[in-house]
């Protein structure tokens, strides 16, 4: 049940605005992620990702969703990124991403939820036409980050 509400979510995001989330070889989409303390201090585990993806992430000593999120944000500064682990492919990466970016939609508000699908479209559209945020410019607690598709 669960995984097609999943799957119903990432075909709205197609229709919308033409994005193609999954469809575009190469190319990239972007999210914003609204870190809260509970949500950093969130186990992986609640991101129901298959055994490969979660094994690459505890083998990473990544246990919590927080932890996830420094790895990802902090990937320029350290040169460190989830392709970096062991195992952890490219069918790995986007799973773990589309699963972070689901979270994220899981946890906020119903009535939040509309708006946040339309400024996941609305980074899209800029960041696919070379404007938009930079990561300086977000609120503290608050990243975008992208899926890139392969």
């Amino acid at each position: 049940m669960k995984l097609q509400k999943e799957e119903a979510l990432i075909a709205r995001l197609n229709e919308l605005k033409g994005l193609k989330v999954l469809e575009r070889p190469g190319g990239k989409f972007y999210f914003l992620f609204h870190m809260t303390e509970d949500m950093s201090s969130t186990d992986i585990s609640e991101l129901e990702l298959s055994v490969r993806a979660y094994n690459c992430l505890k083998r990473a000593e990544i246990h919590t969703v927080g932890s996830l999120a420094e790895l990802i944000t902090g990937e320029k500064e350290s040169g460190y990124s989830l392709k970096n682990i062991r195992n952890c492919g490219r069918s790995s990466i986007l799973e773990i991403m589309i699963k972070l970016f689901l979270f994220q939609y899981n946890s906020l508000q119903p009535e939040r939820r509309e708006r946040y699908i339309a400024e996941t479209v609305e980074l899209n559209l800029r960041r696919t036409c070379g404007g938009g945020r930079t990561r300086a410019g977000l609120n503290k607690g608050v990243f975008w980050t992208h899926i890139l598709i392969s």
